[in-house]
């Protein structure tokens, strides 16, 4: 059987996926707080709008994890796709003269102005891989040296998960999300 070259997308409407999307050229854009925080808003607001459930996620400061059920009506390819053009139209206008910059260098290339082309994702088909994933989440900070401890990394889901505002049926929720993580307001 001949070797894959390329990585494929499959997930469907209604099933649960991991997905990775990432900054073009890896440019560090939210290590800003006003951009990771915004980030985070329009990850939560993407999910409501195509009725899809957030089940866990991170923003570091050059990609994004997370974790979602999706709804019935829209594949994977589909919501990375309306994911994308819209954080990006949402966040680009946002970025700061060296965030800008760092974008530049690959701007317009395939129509790109803030993320990279492909995205990673996969079907996440048993608790033990959607626990996996949901660790490696996590612990994603720690292992690049932004936080000691994972539930003191503002921008994931893991502290929400220790206070435990997780609910598995609904997902996460911004209002649980802002409330660990700033007591109630910003």
């Amino acid at each position: 059987m001949p070797r894959q070259r390329h990585f494929v997308n499959v997930v469907q409407p209604g099933e649960t996926g991991f997905f990775t999307t990432t900054a073009l050229d890896w440019a560090p854009v939210f290590s800003r707080t006003e951009m990771a925080q915004s980030m985070v808003q329009l990850l939560f607001e993407v999910h409501n709008f195509h009725g899809s459930q957030l089940h866990g996620f991170v923003v570091m400061p050059d990609h994004v994890h997370f974790i979602s059920k999706l709804s019935s009506k829209i594949s994977g390819a589909e919501f990375l796709n309306r994911f994308k053009s819209y954080t990006g139209t949402q966040l680009r206008p946002r970025l700061n003269d060296r965030e800008s910059k760092a974008l530049a260098t690959r701007a317009g290339l395939n129509r790109r102005v803030f993320w990279e082309r492909g995205y990673r994702s996969f079907v996440i088909e048993t608790e033990e891989v959607f626990a996996q994933k949901l660790i490696y989440i996590h612990e994603n900070p720690g292992r690049r040296g932004l936080c000691k401890r994972d539930i003191d990394y503002k921008w994931s889901s893991a502290a929400t998960f220790q206070a435990g505002y997780y609910n598995d049926a609904r997902g996460l929720g911004l209002s649980d999300w802002l409330a660990v993580t700033f007591g109630g307001g910003m």
